[in-house]
Order: structure tokens, then C-alpha cells, then sequence
């Protein structure tokens, strides 16, 4: 009992028993793997005389999750069991590197999930919180349940941002492809509720009012209605002159369409409502009679015609 003695010090554990059995060994085991350091030694030293090597090969498995470093693990393979299951050691230390890598922020490629081993695809969808990365395992896992429960952790992950998210940018993306009706419904509720940050609507107001209403025709314009780090609140207000008649339009900006006077007018991309609304440049957004026309930083203007 010398060598579980030791380790049982190490870990400081009692004493084991003189008839300590499996399952009792395999606990000292596994508090060894936990405390690592030096308990490292005496449990290999056990593991060199264990007599179960069902037992040695479960505690190997473990071994190569716990300690990642080179000369760890080959002192791990250089035992009887190790030797004797090398390939297969060898491939799972492999994939634990793998799901750090991963886990780490590491790019994941299209294709690159069907590659990985389904213990890689199952980690993974458990414990990443990359939606980009959950997506391409619902896409390409290569088993229905590890695909559905990638489905159903994106759902998770995307609940739980529409209830909590306070980054606008993210909430305006979840309201534009969260992967329910359900989650773009509660992403777009959070983006009302968020109060607006201070001198931020002034900012807007300063922004948009005075590049419009130094355009041709318009003779007064303004900015209405809550302004908050949801788009949806904001309303521009406008007149311009045209066959002798003052003509008023109010302009709602939701998600990722325009409203003119309620009336929805054609779809324009989320970017082009953010240049907007946060009035990049004096010339990015020109309002007419009929159209308003919104010029992005790659010269490309998008115009959208009242309805």
C-alpha cells in the first residue's frame, strides 16, 4: 500500500485501507488527476503496479485531458498501458488539443467539423459559445444528435443574450438573424429597453438635422421621438419645399426597413440604416420629395423611393 499512500499524501487524502477496492482506487486516482503537481509521480508509480488494467486504461484516458504538456503525457505512455494503447492515447491527446485550440478562439473553416471526432463535436457544442462555430456543427456534425443539440445551444446562447445583451451591435444582429421568431421578437424588445447613453441623442439630433437641412429644397428639419441605442424609436421630421406646397414626411427607422409616413418603403441594408442614424458624413444620407438616397463609406449609393 506504500505507493497509494503516497499519493493519498499527496492529495491529502486519509490513508487507504488496506482493502481498498476499484472503485475506491479509481476516486484516489481521479484526485490525483485533479491535484496534479505532485501527485503526478505517485500516481504514476501506482499505475505501474495497478493490477486492473481496465482500470490503468480509464485513468490513462483522463490523464491525457488533464496533463497537456509533453513530457507529462509521454511519461503516461511510456507505461505497459501506455505503450499498449499509444494510437489510441495518442489521437484522443490530440483531440484534447484540438477542443482547446478551438474553445481558445482558434478560426474554425467550413468543413473543418466533419474532420473533427464526434467526442471533439460533442465538446464543443457543450461548452463554445461561438455561434458562427455552433452553426457549422448543426450544419455539418456528422450525427443527427450532436447537429440537434448544436441547435439547441444556439437557441440557448441566443435566449440568454436577447434577455441580458447590452452591446446595441449585437441585439441588432440577434433581431436580424436570431434563429426563431421568438428570439428576434425578445432581441428587438431588450433594444427598446435600453435607455439611451448620455448626449447620445443630442449627438443624433446634431448629426442628421443639419446635413439635412442645408439640402436642396429643404427649408427646416428635426429629429423626433425617443432616441436610445435601438433604432427603432427614431423619427425624422422634415419639410420640403415642392410646387409651392410644404410637404411634411416622417421617417421610422426599425430593424431593418424604412417607414415613410407608416407606409413601409423598400429594404435597405442594416449598415445603411446605422450610417444613418449615427450620421457618419454630411453627404451619406440625401432626402428628396420622392427618395432618400444613403451613400456608404464604398461610394455606393442605396436608394430607397417613398412609397
Amino acid at each position: 500500500m506504500g505507493g497509494l499512500d503516497e499519493l493519498a499524501k499527496a492529495v491529502g487524502a486519509p490513508a487507504p485501507s488496506e482493502d481498498l477496492d476499484d472503485a475506491g482506487r479509481w476516486e484516489l486516482y481521479r484526485a490525483g488527476l485533479a491535484h496534479g503537481g505532485a501527485a503526478i509521480e505517485p500516481l504514476i508509480e501506482v499505475l505501474r503496479v495497478e493490477p486492473d488494467e481496465c482500470l490503468v486504461d480509464a485513468v490513462l484516458w483522463a490523464f491525457v485531458e488533464s496533463v497537456t504538456s509533453r513530457e507529462g503525457r509521454a511519461v503516461a505512455l511510456s507505461l505497459p498501458a501506455g505503450e499498449r494503447r499509444r494510437p489510441t492515447l495518442e489521437a484522443h491527446a490530440a483531440d484534447v488539443d484540438l477542443l482547446a485550440s478551438i474553445l481558445g478562439g482558434v478560426p474554425v473553416q467550413r468543413g473543418d467539423v466533419v474532420n473533427w471526432s464526434r467526442w471533439v463535436q460533442e465538446r464543443v457544442t457543450a461548452r463554445c459559445t461561438d455561434l458562427p462555430v455552433l452553426s457549422q456543427i448543426a450544419a455539418e456534425g456528422t450525427t443527427r444528435r450532436v447537429r440537434a443539440e448544436a441547435v439547441e445551444r444556439i437557441r440557448q446562447l441566443e435566449t440568454d443574450a436577447a434577455s441580458r445583451q447590452h452591446d446595441p451591435s449585437a441585439l441588432r444582429h440577434l433581431v436580424a438573424h436570431g434563429s426563431t421568431h421568438a428570439i428576434r421578437r425578445l432581441a428587438a424588445a431588450r433594444l427598446r429597453a435600453i435607455d439611451a447613453e448620455p448626449g447620445r441623442a443630442e449627438a443624433v439630433r446634431r448629426s442628421l438635422v443639419g446635413p439635412i437641412s442645408q439640402l436642396p429644397g429643404v427649408t427646416s428639419a428635426e429629429v423626433t421621438g425617443r432616441i436610445s441605442d435601438s433604432v427603432e424609436d427614431l423619427y425624422v421630421r422634415f419639410a420640403h419645399e415642392a410646387h409651392d406646397l410644404m410637404v411634411w414626411r416622417n421617417i421610422r427607422l426599425g430593424s431593418s426597413r424604412v417607414f415613410i409616413d407608416g407606409a413601409q418603403a423598400d429594404r435597405v441594408p442594416d449598415s445603411d440604416l446605422l450610417w444613418l442614424v449615427e450620421g457618419v458624413a454630411a453627404d451619406s444620407v440625401t432626402i428628396g420629395v420622392d427618395r432618400f438616397t444613403v451613400r456608404g463609406p464604398d461610394g455606393v449609393e442605396r436608394v430607397v423611393e417613398f412609397e
